[in-house]
């Protein structure tokens, strides 16, 4: 059986790059400075977002956002125990 599109996590079907992107993206950085970011063009940037989109069956920045969010949260470091009270 396969999984519906919504079951799946983006970093199952994202590329590296493009879960790069799309992170950066949910930060609400426009295309152009996430290109200088990762020395790249905006028109590259552009490619891997419609890649992206196409993959999740989304069409928005927000939309992008809000099907990472969980994503981003996996990747997070964990609080340093030390610092923690």
């Amino acid at each position: 059986m396969i999984a519906a599109m919504s079951d799946v996590q983006a970093q199952e079907v994202l590329t590296a790059r493009e879960l790069q992107i799309a992170v950066l993206v949910a930060q609400g950085i426009d295309k152009k400075a996430i290109g200088r970011r990762l020395q790249i063009s905006s028109l590259t940037v552009s490619e891997h977002l419609r890649r992206t989109y196409a993959k999740l069956g989304i069409s928005t920045r927000s939309a992008l956002a809000a099907r990472i969010a969980g994503t981003v949260a996996l990747h997070r470091r964990p609080a340093d125990p030390a610092l923690v009270q």
